[in-house]
């Protein structure tokens, strides 16, 4: 009214981008004798399935979301088919005659590391021995296969948090001994959960 006219015509644009980023998602999960007590490996399951089908129906591209799940105690278990690797260690108590799948720590400082293996001793996983603890599953997006595998789980064990930590990681890179992972780029997140109920209790 100051300039003479009553009202003032304004024009606006907008633009909405809708984007999203992959995901690749390590579950380092704590599979201890401990977690047999107050139902928590049940809770635990349905916890991990609860996620797959959240993030499934959030993926609108097939493989822009993978997971990799990997089961711990003191060891893991990555499966008898890396008998050959070159970057296995056995010796006399574990052969690849009796070997059923499960590596122990790196030796130190290898064992809080993602090093690729270089043929030195530290560098190399050394196989283990194990029990019942399910088997890791690399990054995949089949989403079928990821339920089925967490029902595998079963409590068994001491807690070694470390190695649950360090296979995580390892699933997220391209590094050996699990090469699934993307390279680091802008429009893939990279993300690693561990859950644990307790204190590290051995190693």
């Amino acid at each position: 009214q100051v300039i003479g006219k009553p009202t003032i015509d304004l024009r606006t644009t907008a633009q909405v981008r809708w984007g999203f980023k992959g995901l690749e998602l390590a579950l380092a999960l704590d599979n201890t004798g401990s977690m047999a007590q107050k139902n928590k490996l049940v809770e635990l399951k349905s916890a991990v399935k609860l996620l797959f089908s959240i993030l499934k129906a959030n993926s609108k591209v097939p493989g822009d979301t993978k997971i990799a799940v990997i089961p711990f105690n003191t060891v893991v278990n990555i499966g008898t088919e890396y008998v050959s690797a070159p970057w296995m260690s056995f010796d006399a108590t574990v052969t690849t005659a009796n070997w059923n799948g499960c590596v122990a720590d790196r030796d130190q400082p290898n064992d809080v590391k993602d090093t690729t293996p270089n043929g030195s001793a530290s560098s190399m996983f050394p196989a283990a021995l194990c029990g019942t603890l399910a088997k890791a599953i690399p990054l995949t997006g089949d989403w079928d296969a990821l339920n089925a595998m967490v029902d595998t789980m079963t409590p068994t064990g001491s807690t070694n948090v470390t190695i649950g930590m360090a296979w995580g990681w390892h699933a997220l890179t391209q590094n050996e001994p699990f090469t699934q992972g993307q390279p680091v780029k802008p429009d893939v997140d990279k993300v690693m959960i561990l859950l644990t109920d307790g204190l590290n209790t051995a190693n």
